[in-house]
């Protein structure tokens, strides 16, 4: 969804594009309509990440509640990874969607209008920093490598 934001600066008008990334903006960039294929299994990405996150008895996380620790290709992993992973599904999704980077990087601004307080990992961060600094996703996806092999 294209959003205008219009800011007056002493006598100058700056018009600023906004991209919303979420279901209730521009879907393709929403992590619950945004579908990738991750040890095999096609899913969304918000679906690939919750299922990564675990609490202490080994049952899944409700949505909203801290895990104790992440699952990646049946290693258990502390919960630092979160964040590399999260970066590495939407790099996987956008990587194979290259009319969507380039679509994104038409815009100034990039917003999540469901963000909450307590995000931890915010799909219009990632996408913007893909957009804006694509190297420092990459750096940060390293320490995931040695777990990712066997999958993806």
């Amino acid at each position: 969804m294209l959003q205008k934001i219009c800011v007056k600066l002493e006598f100058k008008e700056v018009i600023i594009l906004n991209l919303e990334c979420s279901s209730k903006g521009d879907k393709r960039f929403s992590a619950l309509y945004a579908k990738v294929t991750y040890n095999g299994i096609y899913d969304t990405i918000e679906h690939h990440y919750q299922r990564a996150k675990r609490k202490y008895n080994g049952q899944a996380v409700k949505k909203g509640e801290k895990p104790d620790y992440m699952i990646i290709n049946n290693i258990k992993l502390p919960i630092k990874f979160l964040t590399p992973f999260y970066k590495y599904l939407w790099y996987i999704y956008l990587n194979e969607h290259k009319e969507l980077v380039e679509y994104a990087s038409s815009f100034d601004s990039f917003s999540d209008m469901f963000r909450g307080r307590n995000t931890v990992n915010s799909q219009a961060d990632v996408i913007e920093e893909y957009i804006k600094n694509k190297k420092k996703i990459v750096k940060d996806i390293m320490v995931l490598l040695p777990y990712l092999k066997k999958g993806r």
